[in-house]
């Protein structure tokens, strides 16, 4: 029981902390000097890519939540 409690506490901290990543990249543009913008300025990556890395991002934390995306289903 214990066990389910923490892993439900720990699956719902990432994905809200993948959510948060992804919203806060949504909201960079390219003239900021974060680490994250600098390092994508060098991949030289357009402001629509960095939008759609975003939107992966967020899609992906919401993936997290439904657990038959664990689950390969053969039959």
């Amino acid at each position: 029981m214990v066990i389910k409690i923490i892993s439900g506490i720990l699956l719902l901290f990432s994905a809200i902390m993948g959510a948060v990543q992804g919203i806060r990249g949504w909201h960079i543009t390219l003239g900021d000097k974060e680490p994250f913008v600098i390092i994508k300025e060098k991949l030289k990556f357009s402001d629509n890519a960095l939008k759609a890395f975003a939107a992966l991002t967020i899609l992906s934390a919401l993936l997290l939540l439904p657990p038959q995306t664990f689950y390969l289903r053969i039959f």
